[in-house]
């Protein structure tokens, strides 16, 4: 069993990077052998203003 390195980003959906939540990427994000997924943070900001549902992805470049 091998595990896996990959790079990682966020990107804007619905919401924006830096008014919404804070843009981040990492290159060599790595999940060990014999594990399934690990945790990739993501700060959000909260806001007093109401919206409607807002979204951000996740993304691997190739």
């Amino acid at each position: 069993m091998q595990g896996v390195t990959f790079d990682i980003a966020t990107a804007d959906g619905t919401a924006t990077a830096g008014e919404d939540y804070q843009a981040t990427s990492t290159t060599g994000f790595s999940i060990p052998a014999g594990q399934t997924s690990k945790p990739f943070y993501v700060d959000v900001y909260g806001d007093t203003t109401h919206e409607t549902t807002e979204t951000f992805s996740s993304t691997s470049p190739t």
